[in-house]
């Protein structure tokens, strides 16, 4: 309770009609705001930035055919993404068919955790995904995937990481300076 009051969320009031009183949180262009501090989240992204491209890599070593149809799929149903519903559910998909490619369980398990770790603070941020630019992204990474070029996959997967991570922290931002 202290610390949904403490993040605004609730109004205490004492007496005989007092009690706990769920206001409104504060917005920030009509965001709310998120629950989890923005370290905890940039040490969320920076892990991230660290784990997936290494998945990538290790996806480009070990592609087989099916694999390749089944990321070439991922690719293509986020071709069809016109909103971010549709987007939300199919972004995931790529990444952690890349990750079981990857063929290392803890890594996958890495992955998967941080992205559920992830889920909330940025469904909170209702951020504008660039659904042109990832899905440009996700069509590069599995071309250098599909190519077998680890180094490539690994660089193409942490550029594709890095605008996401300056975009939240931009509008992380937002929320301090209010």
């Amino acid at each position: 309770m202290g610390r949904l009051h403490h993040e605004g969320l609730i109004e205490v009031r004492r007496g005989v009609n007092g009690g706990s009183i769920v206001t409104a949180p504060p917005t920030v262009d009509g965001r709310v705001p998120p629950l989890v501090p923005w370290p905890e989240l940039q040490g969320l992204l920076e892990f991230r930035a660290c784990i997936e491209p290494l998945a990538a890599r290790r996806a480009a070593e070990r592609l087989s055919d099916e694999g390749y149809t089944c990321l070439d799929r991922a690719v293509q149903g986020l071709g069809t993404a016109t909103d971010i519903g549709t987007f939300r559910a199919l972004d995931p998909a790529f990444h952690l068919l890349i990750a079981e490619m990857a063929d290392l369980p803890l890594l996958l398990h890495a992955i998967e955790a941080t992205r559920i770790a992830m889920v909330e603070p940025l469904d909170r941020l209702d951020l504008d995904v660039a659904l042109a630019s990832t899905q440009r992204a996700h069509r590069r990474v599995l071309a250098a995937i599909a190519e077998g070029d680890a180094k490539l996959a690994e660089r193409r997967m942490a550029a594709h990481l890095a605008d996401p991570g300056r975009e939240v922290a931009e509008v992380y931002a937002r929320f301090t300076e209010s």
